[in-house]
């Protein structure tokens, strides 16, 4: 797959919520499972394309969704924010990932953090969002 193909996917599923057929077509009830999968899958092709350049430049190619998150732009599509994270709480996640050491070649999970295999798991299914607090998902390629 690559990046133009993905867009096709995701423009054709955008079609089908706009008409109301994402569901009978066989999508996840919650756009922000789509969202999520969408974004983890162009990292991973990214991750394939540049992989020569990264391994080169000594970089590691990273995804991080966040989960829920208290913004201005979140709250009109959310009756209940109380499990939702702060902007900065939300940071840390993203600035661990951004701050690893050069060199770094392999997936290193933060102190804490869920193994990388069960939030993968969790993006895929949808297990875990939708149905109540959205997990944050971190991911290196």
């Amino acid at each position: 797959m690559t990046l133009e193909d993905l867009e096709k996917l995701l423009a054709e599923y955008a079609a089908l919520v706009e008409a109301g057929q994402d569901r009978a077509s066989g999508w996840p009830s919650s756009i922000n499972v789509v969202s999520k999968i969408g974004q983890v899958a162009a990292v991973r092709i990214m991750a394939r394309d540049y992989q020569d350049e990264a391994r080169r430049r000594g970089l590691l190619i990273n995804a991080a969704c966040p989960g829920l998150v208290d913004t201005e732009a979140s709250r009109p599509w959310f009756d209940d924010m109380s499990s939702a994270q702060s902007p900065d709480a939300t940071a840390v996640d993203v600035a661990w990932l951004a701050t690893r050491p050069a060199g770094v070649t392999e997936p290193v999970r933060r102190a804490g953090a869920a193994p990388r295999r069960a939030r993968l798991r969790r993006a895929v299914t949808g297990q875990g969002w939708g149905h109540g607090p959205f997990d944050p998902l971190l991911v290196s390629f």
